[in-house]
């Protein structure tokens, strides 16, 4: 239908959108064995955004989030997430873009333990320069993945200080072995 329609559709027939939501959300635990089967991942595990978790582990997102207001949200998607999350052992939630952002305190409001992946979008300072949303991630007892343009050892020093660095994987910008094993043998001496 698009995005514009959709969007519509929360006004003039949101019961219609409620039970489309309920039968998806019905259906989700059931593919999602189909799907685990098939993978042979209970038994292998789960790999995805280059980790791997030996149970259920999921990449999460939902980008209408951001063309939509916080009542529905809160009425049709968060609700959704919250018990998608209760699937899965390891989460790994994408927020993608500076339009996502508004609704960053309802997804830190999901409970447990997962990894925020802060994606800033085009044109925006990378990831690891947005300290205050990585601030309010971990303060909220999330994870994050750090990553981005400019991430060395340098960069990564200074984040080692300002956040919990046993709630952080880092996807570091390096550009030789040599400043691989440098990263390497800084964090094993500094964590």
């Amino acid at each position: 239908r698009g995005p514009e329609n959709f969007m519509m559709d929360l006004y003039d027939c949101p019961d219609l959108v409620e039970k489309a939501m309920h039968d998806v959300r019905r259906a989700y635990k059931q593919i999602l064995a189909a799907i685990a089967d098939a993978g042979r991942m209970n038994t292998w595990g789960y790999a995805n955004k280059g980790m791997w978790h030996p149970r259920s582990f999921q990449v999460v997102q939902s980008d209408v989030i951001c063309m939509m207001g916080s009542e529905h949200m809160r009425q049709f998607v968060l609700p959704a997430l919250q018990e998608e999350f209760t699937y899965h052992e390891g989460i790994y939630f994408h927020l993608d873009g500076p339009g996502a952002l508004r609704r960053l305190d309802d997804i830190l409001s999901i409970p447990g333990h997962w990894i925020l992946q802060w994606q800033p979008g085009d044109g925006q300072k990378p990831n690891w320069q947005w300290l205050d949303i990585l601030q309010k991630a971990q303060n909220a007892g999330k994870a994050l993945h750090v990553f981005g343009k400019g991430l060395n050892l340098e960069a990564i020093k200074t984040l080692h200080h300002q956040l919990d660095p046993a709630r952080v994987v880092y996807t570091p910008d390096l550009r030789s072995e040599t400043e691989a094993h440098d990263l390497l043998k800084w964090l094993t001496l500094n964590t």
